[in-house]
């Protein structure tokens, strides 16, 4: 403590009465554990004749200050003149030190951090640089931000107004892997057959520790690389399903494979024609063909364990369209056309001769009138022995030799099968047009 005295003691001397504080100092502030400054301060000293002296503050004694405790306190000013003391007050502010910089040890502090995280402060010290050169480790420190994001880059560290920053490295949410826990029940399909996710369950593990779990319902289902959902393979080799969660932090696939087998046929059965009473009619010589598919059914049985009736078709069956029918043929072997080892014998009449049996309804004739063979039946003698009745219709390959009547006639001959057979029918006169007005008449 600085004890500032200024002693007058010449004999005869006027005595001091009174001491003021005319001029407060500068400052009022005196730093924790320092001094007061008083520069700037004045007092007048009054004496008992009634003159009056100024003196600067600094010049006096002054007693009752404690600078270890914070805070406001009245300090006495003395003064003592011609062995006479008078006083007066100042109050006076015990403030801490200014802190003039932080001083940070980070070397056990954790600087990586997930989005999300809380600043882990275990193992920071803080070290306050204070203005009277003393240091110490301060722990009424803030700390911001203190939820880690991915733009956050370092913390900041206040104490009393003064910062440091400590270096920090965010991690963005993300998914750390996703994985299939659990395969779907079924795993064998055949070609074209709805795909069943029950049983599936995919796991997915994220950068932050959390774990979700999708189940089938839950998760989406596509053609291998594709964006087009799967709901069954499309061909033996679509095998590859990518599966695609809609996670926390992103969407996630995983791939699973099943086993896809192609649909074939293992039999086919005939179901018509099944003897020679319905069986298919040709001439010797003709090329096989299904010239009425509506007379061939047929059953295909599949190794999904489907079936199928169908017509006869090149769709379904080849055929030998190379080797003529012979005169002694009684069947005509097809092929089916997805696995030729599955074949099936057609039963087949060869026709010999035909006759007419049955005349068409119409067997009157005007000029320009249509022939009509409605009601035609044809008695077909079959190689063999046997014969076989055919009725004309839009498939009994039945053909007149014409099909308008253009003049006088008295028979329409048919053709049928490359046989010719022909039967009588009347012609009406007055239909048909003078000649000599269709040559343009007399004048």
């Amino acid at each position: 403590m600085l004890v500032l005295t200024l002693l007058v003691a010449c004999s005869g001397e006027k005595s001091p009465v009174k001491l003021t504080v005319t001029e407060p100092p500068a400052s009022t502030k005196v730093v924790q554990g320092g001094d007061p400054d008083f520069t700037g301060g004045v007092v007048t000293v009054e004496y008992e004749d009634g003159t009056t002296k100024d003196l600067e503050m600094s010049e006096l004694e002054y007693r009752g200050l404690n600078n270890a405790e914070l805070g406001q306190q009245t300090v006495a000013l003395i003064y003592t003149e011609a062995g006479k003391t008078v006083s007066a007050t100042v109050d006076l502010t015990v403030v801490s030190p200014k802190v003039t910089a932080l001083k940070l040890q980070t070397d056990t502090v954790k600087k990586e951090y997930i989005e999300g995280e809380t600043f882990d402060k275990r193992g920071l010290v803080v070290i306050a640089a204070f203005q009277t050169g003393e240091e110490r480790e301060v722990e009424a420190y803030e700390i911001s931000p203190l939820t880690m994001t991915p733009s956050t880059t370092a913390v900041t560290v206040t104490y009393r107004s003064v910062t440091a920053t400590i270096p920090v490295s965010v991690e963005a949410h993300a998914v750390v892997s996703a994985v299939i826990t659990s395969q779907p029940t079924k795993r064998e399909y055949f070609v074209g057959e709805t795909f069943l996710s029950a049983g599936l369950q995919m796991k997915v593990t994220n950068n932050d520790g959390t774990v979700e779990v999708f189940s089938a319902d839950q998760l989406k289902y596509y053609h291998g690389e594709s964006s087009i959902l799967y709901y069954g393979a499309w061909t033996k080799g679509d095998d590859t399903i990518r599966v695609v969660a809609d996670a926390l932090y992103g969407s996630v696939e995983a791939m699973i494979k099943v086993t896809v087998k192609e649909v074939l046929p293992t039999r086919v059965t005939l179901l018509a024609p099944t003897s020679s009473e319905d069986a298919l009619i040709f001439a010797a010589g003709d090329p096989f063909d299904f010239y009425d598919p509506d007379l061939v059914s047929i059953r295909i049985d599949y190794n999904d364990g489907t079936h199928r009736v169908v017509e006869g078709s090149t769709d379904y069956f080849d055929y030998d369209t190379d080797t003529p029918i012979s005169s002694l043929d009684t069947f005509v072997t097809i092929r089916s056309a997805e696995d030729p080892s599955l074949t099936l014998n057609i039963p087949i009449v060869v026709v010999e001769g035909v006759e007419v049996s049955v005349l068409p309804t119409k067997t009157s004739y005007t000029f320009e009138d249509g022939v009509d063979l409605s009601g035609l039946e044809l008695l077909v003698t079959l190689a063999g022995g046997g014969t076989r009745t055919v009725a004309y219709s839009d498939t009994s390959r039945i053909y007149p030799n014409i099909t308008t009547v253009g003049g006088e006639i008295d028979e329409i001959t048919v053709r049928y099968l490359g046989f010719r057979v022909a039967f009588a029918v009347t012609y009406s006169e007055s239909s048909d047009p003078d000649p000599e007005e269709s040559e343009g008449g007399e004048d």
